[in-house]
Order: C-alpha cells, then sequence, then structure tokens
C-alpha cells in the first residue's frame, strides 16, 4: 500500500507541470490564433501568415488552412516562429523599459530557439527566419519589413536594412552600413559597405556587387541569385 501511494504520488509530481505546460500552451496557441484571425494589424500576424503562405505553396501544403491545430502546432514545434514571437514579446518590454523583463524574455529564446535576436533590434513585420540556428541579430540593427534571415547569420554596430531583404547562411552584415531594398546578402558573405538596391553582394568582404536583371526580380524572390 505505501509503494503504491508513492508511485501516484511520483506520478503527480511529473504530471502536473506538463498538464500546466500543455494547458498554457493550448491557451497561449488559442489567443494567438483569435488575433491573428482577427482585423487586428500587428508584426506577428504578418511573421505567422508569411511562414502560412510559404507552406501553402509547397505541394505537401495544398490544403493548408490557418487553423487552431496548425498555429497551435507552430508555437510548439517551430523555432523559427518561436523566435519571432519571443522576439516580438521582448521588443515590446523593451520600448517600454521594462528592460528586466525584456531580457528574461531574451534568455528564455535562447535557450528554447538557438536564435539570438536582441529586443532593442528593429524588425519590420512579415520576418521568416530560416532555419535560424545560431543567427546573431544585435541592439540597434534595423530591418524593414518582410526581411528573410537564414542559418548563421549575425548583424552587429547598427545596420540598416531595407525591405525585402535577404540575408542568406552565414552572411555577416557589420558597422552602420547600409543594405538596400530588395538586395541579397549571399552565403557567408560579410559586408562592410553600404549595398544598393535590388544588387546581390558576394565575397568576403562583400565587394562584388551584382544587379539584378529588372525582368527576372519577381523569379528572384522564389530563388537564391540572379546571375548578371
Amino acid at each position: 500500500m505505501t509503494f503504491a501511494i508513492a508511485m501516484t504520488d511520483l506520478a503527480l509530481i511529473y504530471l502536473i507541470p506538463v498538464a500546466a505546460f500543455i494547458v498554457a500552451w493550448l491557451a497561449l496557441a488559442l489567443a494567438v490564433y483569435v488575433l491573428v484571425r482577427s482585423p487586428l494589424d500587428f508584426a506577428f500576424k504578418h511573421d505567422l501568415r508569411r511562414k502560412f503562405e510559404e507552406r501553402r505553396k509547397l505541394p505537401s501544403g495544398a490544403r493548408l488552412r490557418l487553423s487552431f491545430p496548425y498555429v497551435a502546432q507552430l508555437l510548439l514545434g517551430d523555432n523559427c516562429i518561436q523566435a519571432a514571437f519571443l522576439y516580438r514579446v521582448s521588443h515590446f518590454f523593451g520600448r517600454r523599459r521594462l528592460h528586466v523583463l525584456a531580457r528574461a524574455m531574451n534568455s528564455f529564446s535562447k535557450f528554447l530557439t538557438h536564435l539570438d535576436v536582441s529586443p532593442y533590434a528593429e524588425i519590420g513585420p512579415g520576418v521568416a527566419f530560416y532555419h535560424g540556428l545560431g543567427t546573431v541579430i544585435g541592439k540597434g540593427t534595423q530591418i524593414g519589413a518582410r526581411a528573410l534571415i537564414c542559418q548563421g547569420v549575425t548583424t552587429g554596430g547598427g545596420p540598416r536594412i531595407g525591405d525585402d531583404v535577404k540575408l542568406w547562411a552565414g552572411a555577416k552584415i557589420i558597422g552602420k552600413v547600409s543594405i538596400g531594398d530588395r538586395a541579397e546578402i549571399g552565403a557567408n558573405a560579410v559586408v562592410l559597405e553600404d549595398v544598393p538596391a535590388d544588387t546581390v553582394a558576394v565575397g568576403v568582404p562583400a565587394t562584388h556587387l551584382i544587379r539584378k536583371q529588372p525582368e527576372l526580380l519577381r523569379e528572384s524572390e522564389l530563388g537564391p541569385f540572379v546571375r548578371a
């Protein structure tokens, strides 16, 4: 009898936190789902909808719907969506000078997602982290709307990055440089100088600039580089 009671107590010790986690996860997912389906406009709504639209383009996503189970699945199992969400929350705290909460949320995000996105960076709506592992977006970085940020990207020193920019795997953007709209920074490129709009920058340092062909700009939104 004593053994049975001990096992029951042990089960409760483990089940209570697990149950609390499940309830908190479902409550958060429900709140996000309701807000995303509402008329309200906020940055994370664009982040999540971009992820949804990209998956719908895949052959396996033809029947995908922006449902509550889908939102719950993203918040539980997609580290890139988790990173975007936790950045938005930490940034919210940072803008209101709740620095302890902002840094605590940032630390939790680094532990959970392996992305380090400073609460004091400015990132426009519709950001898409792609894989994301090892990504560092430093304090003072300004990034426009609909950015694509791949794994291993590092920004620091206060760069200004435009709209619809693609930062491919391992790209480094250092210092107070300016990256124009629709520019692309090649994999492992190191940017130390300004990059004009509609340009691909490659190399270490990234001094080799490839001008995108105007007639292929639309196609380049779906792929990596456009050859000169």
